[in-house]
């Protein structure tokens, strides 16, 4: 398994990517079930890099505990990789766009609330960034939050709008 590495995440998290998108278009079964007329498989990959460790999504509550208590008064940059797959020919091509999230002391209070109701399941950093700003965490981003988010509309809109107007990847 790829381990991603802090100083190439970017190119780490497209290879993690681009092995999503592989065995989704290897399951063919699968893929024309769920989607019968897509031509395009889109899969992304999300880490946060807090000085050269790289936070992945946490694997139970005391690790998500200790992730998030580590980015406390902290900036940690956040890496999502994309790739694009055509499904017909295989070509596929990748990119990947970071954002930088400042965190300031978060209250216990909040820190336990999302602890306990398991908002750390599945997020790269055990935090989905829209729900901690709606519950009040000190927090702000700087760049592309839906990179934070897990999938980088900034970059990935046009590039959807390129690849869909010419039939298929080139």
């Amino acid at each position: 398994m790829l381990r991603v590495r802090a100083h190439h995440a970017r190119a780490d998290c497209c290879a993690l990517a681009w092995f999503k998108g592989v065995q989704i278009r290897g399951d063919a079964a699968a893929l024309d079930r769920l989607a019968p007329h897509a031509k395009v498989i889109l899969a992304a990959d999300t880490v946060c890099v807090l000085g050269c460790e790289v936070l992945g999504k946490p694997r139970d509550m005391q690790h998500a505990r200790s992730m998030i208590e580590s980015a406390c008064n902290h900036t940690q940059s956040v890496v999502t990789g994309v790739c694009l797959i055509d499904i017909a020919t295989g070509r596929r091509t990748m990119t990947a766009d970071s954002a930088t999230v400042a965190f300031g002391s978060i209250p216990s209070e909040l820190l336990e609330a999302h602890l306990q109701r398991g908002a750390w399941r599945g997020c790269a950093g055990g935090y989905n960034l829209q729900e901690v700003v709606a519950e009040g965490w000190p927090v702000q981003c700087v760049g592309d939050p839906t990179t934070v988010v897990g999938l980088p509309m900034a970059i990935l809109a046009p590039l959807l709008a390129r690849v869909l107007s010419k039939g298929g990847l080139p």
